[in-house]
């Protein structure tokens, strides 16, 4: 079912980008559901919580880099150099890409640089990165139900502490914006996990209500870009992504299953990585000569494809040749300590 979700978010996300207006030149529905498509970034960062506590369990510290690094890199690092290429033969207003930024990108760490984003999704990989190493304290330590949750409260404590002290480095480091969408997915796996109770339902309480603070800053935002988005319309909407997280947390949507539900799943990361840039291009190139229908749904197909190539041809045949030589570094390192 998380994959089901994952794909879901990636296409709320896709819709939000490719549909745009003002890059298509003409207008939007001001009451469309597009223009909150953007909220499918905080249903990754949910299932991220959720997904991050679940496979930590029982993990050693060297096995969660490794996890995330042969799961994050492979279709990174070819769709930074795909989009990089792309932009360079067909720049956009913004330009071509210097040099230093690709190679910046390449290393994921461009955000800790204040180096710009090849493509503007990456900003929430940053946000993500930040949680992993957080996260990988409570995975040093080891990952139990206790740690977990006083980690949850820690995380939640400092985010406050950093908007009511208006620290920039507290915040650099927490994610004040973002930290209740992790922490609301670790607390639905503690749920899966382990069954609801009172303190659980606390705390994802508490997330709802820290998620609809910072809803509504996000919702401002989009207001001073011209966007027609209504607090009141965002704030169903992401509480129903609570609601059906909480659903898959309960079990009670586990009668949903389908083979290529994996496969949805595989295919939700290159999507994200790569629909903004290519899909403007392809919009810019070609929005005068091709119906817009036609060329929407040339635009969904080619990047689907794509990211099934990137998938076969690149996340699968990488992901063991990376775990088998990470593994093997990291015994040397204990081997040589």
């Amino acid at each position: 079912m998380l994959d089901l979700l994952r794909f879901v978010a990636a296409l709320m996300v896709f819709a939000y980008h490719t549909l745009n207006a003002y890059q298509w030149g003409g207008e939007l529905d001001r009451d469309s559901l597009v223009w909150y498509g953007w909220l499918g970034v905080q249903l990754f960062f949910i299932i991220s919580g959720f997904v991050i506590c679940m496979s930590s369990w029982g993990r050693t510290l060297s096995e969660f880099f490794t996890s995330r690094a042969v799961r994050l890199l492979p279709a990174y690092v070819v769709a930074v150099l795909l989009t990089s290429t792309v932009l360079l033969i067909w720049p956009t207003p913004e330009g071509s890409p210097r040099s230093l930024d690709v190679l910046a990108n390449l290393t994921m760490l461009q955000g800790f640089m204040d180096l710009p984003n090849i493509d503007p999704v990456y900003w929430s990989l940053l946000v993500e990165v930040k949680f992993y190493l957080i996260f990988a304290i409570v995975v040093h330590a080891g990952v139990t139900y206790r740690r977990v949750v006083l980690f949850c409260a820690v995380w939640l404590t400092a985010s406050l502490l950093a908007q009511a002290g208006k620290s920039d480095l507290l915040t650099a480091i927490v994610e004040p914006r973002f930290a209740s969408y992790f922490v609301a997915g670790i607390a639905l796996y503690l749920m899966h996990r382990f069954g609801p109770n009172l303190l659980l339902w606390g705390m994802l309480g508490t997330c709802w209500v820290l998620c609809a603070i910072s809803l509504h800053g996000q919702v401002a935002l989009g207001v001073s870009f011209g966007e027609p988005v209504r607090f009141h319309v965002a704030l169903v909407i992401q509480t129903l992504i609570f609601v059906v997280m909480i659903a898959v947390a309960l079990g009670w949507l586990d009668w949903i299953r389908w083979s290529g539900l994996t496969l949805l799943g595989a295919l939700t990361y290159p999507v994200y990585l790569l629909h903004v840039q290519l899909g403007k291009v392809t919009v810019e190139q070609l929005r005068d000569r091709v119906p817009h229908g036609l060329l929407l749904a040339g635009i969904a197909v080619g990047i689907l494809v794509i990211s099934f190539l990137i998938h076969r041809l690149v996340e699968r045949p990488a992901t063991p040749w990376l775990r088998t030589r990470l593994r093997a570094s990291f015994d040397q390192v204990r081997e040589r300590h």
